[in-house]
């Protein structure tokens, strides 16, 4: 580690106040050789001093007075321990760089095939507690076997003492450093040193937990071919002897992991999957409910090229994402409504590299089956002869259906099924004095068995004598009773408000009486027939007229016609007009 020109100061004035107390006694002190008996007696008395060095080292307390001026560059201690202190802990001391959390997934990595620790927090070796008095580790040696290796290969670690410390009781160690955090997610500048094994061939890989190392995982695959990544490791080595108090020493050991070739993968092999096939679009689905899954059917396989020793067994897994968004990995589970259009597929990668072999299509979950649309009677009054058929103006349908067995729209009558809607409802016979009136009816569907719900609720129909049956309502006509004079017409052929039956009603609007026609010009948005507005597609105040048929159009038939109301000078044009009789039950022209 790189020792900075503040210890170079702080040890210079620590060489001179040596030099002050050597004066005073008498006796010359060799600074260079710090594991003299002289120099550590020396040490020893002055603990203050020692305690005044590591206080003005702190950054925090530059601006003390009471410190020597110190260079504006950061200071690291060095990675050698002076003894004593614990072994399994780290200082603060000499700071770090912010950090993307990098350190705690095992290194970093480069896409040049380099190592970069721009974005790592560096380590602090323990030693800022060192007791002067413990034994002083040799440098060691900590190395990987290989020190290189494939993702996918083996590599042990290995810690050897120097031959200086032969004699002494040691302990090696290798371990990976975690950063505590504070609460806000920051470094606090101390480690949880998770130790490894010295006796594990370890498989390399990228992004997966190390086995038996709690919380450690190899690094991220960094990207681009031929691209490495390191593996931040550290040894320690802890010694006692010559009748000393233990002391230790750290330093790095990394391990350099590259990426493998890619794998070939064989043709004509794929992966099966529970997805179901569907004619529309999307063309893959998953209900709600279902849980998504590889089939044991499932043969992706790999070309046996140099690339497929580093590949392993392919492994499956999922993965889904929101429609348009980035994949994720996904836990099966079984799909909820809230995951409705959200896509999901099965991957096969190598278990070594994680390099991805193939994919299915993706399958997209769909929404369960509901009923769209209204219940509108097509008499406008909602009222019907007895022994007639009740019909809606727009049957409504079954939505997300995706090739559900489904059964309706039908009506129902309380909770029983009395028919399709497509088929009408049949209107129970008139009663004199009775109850007239059908109610509780709605029109439901079921799919699999289940009914859909809500359901779609209707009004209740009024039936009514077929013997004495009038649909006429005066509200048609401006509020005229069918029975009075010149209330409502009857014309034949081309009919217009130039006819000489319209003499005179000009300015107060008129009604009249038809089967059928073929076309409609001069309409005006005021228009009403059999009481209802005009359907949307025919168009008021058309040149060339509007066809009878597309502004008749969901309009049931009254007394059997339709009673048009034209307004107050509007002029019009009926062309081809059927004349005919209105029903007997009314008191007609």
């Amino acid at each position: 580690m790189k020792k900075y020109s503040l210890y170079f100061t702080l040890l210079a004035l620590s060489a001179f106040i040596a030099f002050l107390a050597a004066c005073g006694s008498g006796d010359i002190i060799n600074l260079d050789d710090q594991s003299s008996d002289e120099f550590r007696s020396w040490k020893k008395t002055n603990d203050d001093f020692d305690n005044f060095l590591t206080y003005c080292i702190n950054p925090n307390n530059s601006e003390d007075p009471d410190c020597p001026p110190i260079s504006s560059e950061s200071y690291e201690p060095s990675s050698s321990s002076d003894g004593g202190g614990d072994p399994g802990s780290s200082s603060s001391e000499g700071g770090g760089t912010s950090s993307d959390g990098t350190s705690s997934q095992g290194g970093v990595s480069s896409s040049q095939g380099g190592v970069s620790s721009s974005s790592s927090i560096p380590y602090v070796p323990s030693s800022s507690s060192a007791d002067p008095n413990a034994y002083q580790v040799s440098p060691f040696t900590c190395a990987w076997n290989p020190p290189s290796v494939v993702a996918g290969k083996g590599t042990q670690a290995g810690v050897t003492v120097a031959a200086e410390d032969a004699g002494a009781d040691c302990t090696r160690e290798i371990f990976f450093p975690i950063p505590i955090l504070n609460q806000m997610g920051m470094p606090t500048g101390s480690y949880n040193n998770v130790l490894l094994s010295l006796t594990t061939e370890y498989t390399a890989g990228f992004g997966q937990a190390v086995p038996g190392a709690a919380g450690v995982s190899w690094p991220a695959e960094p990207a681009g071919a031929g691209a490495s990544a390191v593996f931040g490791a550290w040894a320690r080595v802890r010694c006692t002897g010559d009748g000393k108090p233990e002391g230790s020493r750290e330093q790095e050991c990394p391990l350099t992991i590259s990426k493998p070739p890619n794998p070939t993968k064989q043709g004509g092999t794929s992966i099966a999957w529970n997805a179901r096939s569907w004619t529309g679009t999307p063309s893959s689905i998953f209900f709600i409910g279902e849980t998504p899954a590889n089939s044991a059917s499932s043969n992706v396989a790999i070309v046996q090229n140099d690339a497929a020793e580093y590949c392993g067994d392919i492994v499956y897994a999922l993965e889904s994402r929101p429609a348009g968004g980035a994949w994720a990995a996904w836990t099966p589970a079984p799909l909820t409504a809230a995951e409705v259009s959200r896509e999901v597929r099965v991957i096969a990668r190598c278990a070594l590299s994680g390099f991805k072999v193939d994919s299915t299509v993706a399958a997209t979950v769909v929404a369960n089956p509901s009923l769209s649309g209204t219940c509108n009677w097509s008499n406008s009054n909602n009222a019907y002869a007895g022994g007639a058929t009740a019909t809606v103006t727009a049957a409504p349908t079954i939505t997300s259906q995706y090739g559900r067995t489904c059964t309706g729209p039908s009506f129902y009558v309380g909770s029983t099924v009395r028919s399709l809607v497509s088929e009408g409802l049949a209107v129970p016979n008139f009663v004199s004095g009775g109850n007239n009136t059908v109610s509780n009816i709605t029109i439901g569907a079921t799919c699999g068995g289940t009914a859909l719900t809500p359901s779609i609720t209707c009004s209740n129909i009024t039936v009514r004598d077929p013997a004495a049956t009038c649909e006429y309502m005066s509200s048609w006509c401006g509020g005229r009773a069918i029975n009075t004079p010149g209330a409502v017409y009857t014309p034949t052929g081309n009919a217009t408000n130039d006819s000489p039956m319209f003499s005179g009603t000009w300015a107060t609007g008129y009604c009249i009486f038809v089967t059928g026609a073929t076309n409609f010009q001069g309409l005006n948005s005021t228009f009403t027939i059999n009481g209802q507005p005009l359907p949307t597609n025919c168009t008021p105040g058309s040149g060339s007229g509007s066809s009878f048929a597309t502004c008749t159009n969901g309009i049931e038939r009254a007394d059997g016609g339709y009673y048009i109301w034209r307004p107050a000078e509007v002029w019009w044009n009926l062309q081809g007009t059927q004349g005919g009789s209105i029903s007997a039950n009314c008191s007609g022209p």
